[in-house]
């Protein structure tokens, strides 16, 4: 974090780990990242093409108090999971 925020320059982390990794993802909550769920590949894409779960990550480490973190434009409270996109017909 030290080398992004000082060094890069960078104001957020991100990251990805395996959904199904419970001791990882508490490791990461306990370090301060907030997970991303809307960043989450549809279920029935990970089902489908035998993708892993991951859980996407952000931590703001910049310790500029003026920064203003990165807006991906999702109202998380409002947010639900994509669904396959077509209805089938009879």
């Amino acid at each position: 974090e030290t080398i992004a925020s000082d060094v890069w320059g960078d104001g957020e982390l991100y990251l990805h780990v395996d959904g199904r990794n419970a001791a990882a993802l508490e490791l990461y909550r306990s370090m301060g990242y907030t997970p991303l769920p809307h960043w989450d590949v549809p279920r029935w894409k990970e089902e489908n093409l035998g993708l892993v779960p991951n859980r996407y990550h952000r931590k703001v480490i910049s310790t500029d108090p003026a920064y203003v973190p990165h807006d991906d434009g999702v109202d998380v409270a409002t947010w639900k999971q994509p669904t396959l996109g077509f209805v089938a017909s009879a």
